[in-house]
């Protein structure tokens, strides 16, 4: 392999990691039937959607009992077990979420017709599609953050390991909003690049409407706010338009995100009181997630730094962590991927090594605080590795470019990028054989 752009080995390396992305994914979305983790309240989710146009009222509403049969394994027969007497279980609790996945997925809903394997199926499938636009959009990514010297196909191969997790895979795949998420996060790092790039005012806008789609999906998109507020500032700041459309662009900037925000904080607030439906979450699964009450402290802030760790598997798979060996590599590959980072970052030209710690390590930064507000001030545990996988993405771009900084040219980031993939490949292998059922 060599650094040049298009050469054989490293465009069949590419090649067949997109393969190799393509076929996890498959594998995944057919290989279980039942649902996993919180999927199928997601499901139900997307069914009131589908059925009714409206968003499952948390602490009200249960899952239907077609959606049951299904997860017991028992459909098209009914299932064994009442969902009103399940507890947590038998209640669509996910309505919490903002509602652009389900939309999106609710037409997918309604064409399976009435099978619900299908409809299961269909919708995993839409995540597929939804991890591979991922995979399209950092490709565009490598190509426009790659310099005069860098082979934009060997950033991407590096950075496409990120991809490769089996606990991405698995959370971008499973029905949730996690696949138009990752899809949204890389988006906007992509655009704000972008947007700084060419210092165009008038993409701002359309800046600020991928922000507040993104933030119609999931509200921990709230990490790549900084981020588009200093690329607009920075716009701005250098742009020959007048003071008065400045200032309009910017209060466009603001209020954009607000305005399709809107819509859904006006259904909390006519159904929940509130800007949110945080209370009526917390008591609908604090009985379950916390039952003592306990206060989280600085301690669990440590542990759940340490869980962070473990993002390269699925949460169904952590009972891997309890062996030492496992926990050293977790921690390994998290402290490499920093110390390189900031190795390359401090090798960089000023000016382009602080367009990307901000857009992509700003983003990382916000996605931290992000829970430790949520644990510190509201007692919520959401240290997960699965909350900064978009994030996380563009990082892994970031980790690419700092090792090419590092190493120079030649083959260590083609290298690297092979490494990582057969240690992915064998990895999936591994706990595909070791692992019953499939998915933990």
């Amino acid at each position: 392999m060599t650094a040049a752009s298009g050469t054989p080995l490293l465009r069949a390396l590419v090649a067949a990691q997109l393969a190799f992305l393509a076929v996890a994914a498959i594998v995944v979305a057919f290989s279980f039937s039942h649902f996993t983790q919180d999927e199928r309240a997601h499901f139900s989710y997307v069914e009131s959607m589908a059925r009714d146009l409206t968003i499952p009222t948390v602490g009200r509403e249960l899952i239907s009992p077609a959606t049951e049969a299904l997860h017991e394994g028992t459909y098209p027969a009914p299932g064994r077990l009442d969902p009103a007497k399940q507890g947590l279980g038998g209640q669509s609790y996910e309505g919490f979420q903002p509602p652009l996945y389900y939309t999106v997925a609710a037409p997918v809903f309604r064409v399976a017709g009435g099978d619900y394997r299908v409809k299961q199926r269909l919708l995993r499938l839409l995540n597929v599609v939804l991890l591979l636009g991922t995979a399209a959009l950092l490709w565009r990514f490598a190509r426009r953050v790659a310099d005069d010297n860098e082979d934009p196909l060997a950033l991407y191969a590096l950075g496409l390991t990120v991809l490769l997790w089996p606990g991405l895979v698995m959370r971008a795949v499973s029905i949730s909003s996690a696949g138009l998420e990752l899809l949204l996060g890389v988006g906007i790092a992509l655009f704000a690049w972008d947007t700084w790039e060419r210092r165009d005012p008038r993409r701002l806008l359309l800046l600020a409407v991928l922000l507040g789609a993104g933030l119609l999906t999931r509200v921990s998109l709230v990490a790549f706010a900084p981020t588009v507020a200093i690329v607009a500032f920075d716009v701005l700041r250098r742009s020959a338009l007048p003071a008065a459309r400045r200032l309009a662009l910017g209060a466009g900037v603001a209020a954009i995100p607000v305005v399709l925000l809107a819509p859904w904080l006006a259904h909390n607030l006519h159904t929940y009181h509130s800007l949110t439906a945080q209370a009526a979450v917390r008591d609908l699964q604090e009985p379950f997630l916390n039952p003592t009450g306990r206060q989280f402290g600085y301690d669990d802030v440590v542990q759940g730094f340490r869980a962070l760790s473990r993002g390269v598997l699925p949460e169904e798979w952590w009972v891997k962590f309890l062996s030492e060996p496992w926990r050293i590599a977790g921690y390994l590959l998290g402290g490499a991927l920093l110390v390189v980072v900031v190795a390359g970052l401090t090798r960089m030209p000023r000016p382009r090594a602080g367009r990307l710690a901000v857009v992509a390590v700003l983003p990382v930064a916000g996605g931290l605080v992000w829970m430790l507000y949520a644990m510190l001030a509201s007692n919520w545990d959401f240290f997960l590795p699965r909350y900064l996988y978009p994030q996380l993405v563009v990082f892994g771009l970031l980790a690419a470019v700092s090792v090419r900084r590092l190493a120079g040219p030649g083959h260590a980031v083609p290298i690297a990028a092979a490494s990582l993939t057969g240690i992915l490949a064998a990895l999936w292998i591994y706990l595909a054989a070791t692992v019953t059922p499939f998915t933990g």
